[in-house]
């Protein structure tokens, strides 16, 4: 009896890539209907806090400085002009 010249074979192979299509197609339409992340955050989302230690691995000689960066891009970008700048 040869296997793959029967014609049960081909029925069940064709019935398995048939569903592995589907599947596949489904879940890559699936993907492309998902909502996206939007990039960036919204404004007067709360600062991150940025912790920098400089300096050799000891007690002595340890240097830290602690930040408090915004996520908010308006405030960020306001952060760059002078103080004495008229719109």
């Amino acid at each position: 009896m040869n296997v793959p010249g029967s014609l049960s074979f081909w029925v069940i192979f064709g019935v398995v890539l048939a569903a592995g299509l589907f599947v596949v197609l489904r879940h890559e339409r699936s993907r492309h209907r998902q909502p996206t992340q939007r990039r960036g955050v919204q404004p007067h989302q709360q600062a991150r806090l940025i912790v920098v230690d400089l300096g050799a691995e000891g007690y002595e000689n340890n240097v830290s400085q602690a930040y408090h960066m915004t996520t908010d891009p308006q405030a960020y970008a306001r952060a760059f002009v002078p103080s004495d700048h008229k719109e």
